[in-house]
């Protein structure tokens, strides 16, 4: 996992990814929802989203294969669970057509061991991450301790972001 701040971003991409780079700097307004290939093989791919955030015991952790994410927040903050995909149990099987494994802890008392086993993140306003194969995560993550309006739920706050899948052959 890295983890740092948009400035920094085009410090730590790997050769042969100028697309998102350019995509960038060229890109002035980000629409809501929409998919963009930035490479004609598909091996670079923008998914530029808007959620609503949801209470992180109810959200699956996944892992990719073939894609690393990287997950650049454009407005609001948006807060994340990580761990060793060794410390969850598979929940759905590897889905070669989503390039996603989809898991769940291995304990019922899913609040208990939050604590003791995931790390967590937290995205604002042009901080990103790379997740790679092993990083299980859930995004989308409603956090309330960071919010210091403690009216403020999951159900109306959200966040905008471009999630970049990069093939993992760009990253050896």
């Amino acid at each position: 996992m890295i983890y740092y701040n948009r400035e920094s971003l085009f410090k730590v991409l790997p050769k042969g990814c100028s697309s998102i780079e350019r995509f960038l700097k060229e890109t002035k307004i980000f629409p809501k929802n929409e998919i963009i290939s930035l490479e004609s093989d598909h091996s670079i791919v923008a998914r530029i989203m808007t959620i609503s955030l949801g209470e992180g015991y109810e959200l699956e952790f996944e892992t990719h294969r073939k894609y690393i994410d990287l997950h650049l927040v454009l407005s609001g903050s948006e807060f994340f669970q990580v761990t060793d995909s060794n410390n969850l149990e598979v929940f759905n099987q590897y889905s070669l057509e989503n390039d996603v494994i989809k898991y769940r802890a291995k304990n019922d008392d899913l609040k208990k061991i939050e604590e003791t086993i995931f790390s967590e993140i937290i995205l604002n306003q042009n901080n990103f991450v790379f997740f790679f194969p092993r990083d299980a995560h859930r995004g989308g993550v409603f956090y309330k301790k960071f919010h210091k309006n403690e009216s403020l739920n999951a159900n109306n706050y959200f966040v905008h972001k471009i999630v970049f899948k990069i093939e993992n052959r760009y990253f050896k």
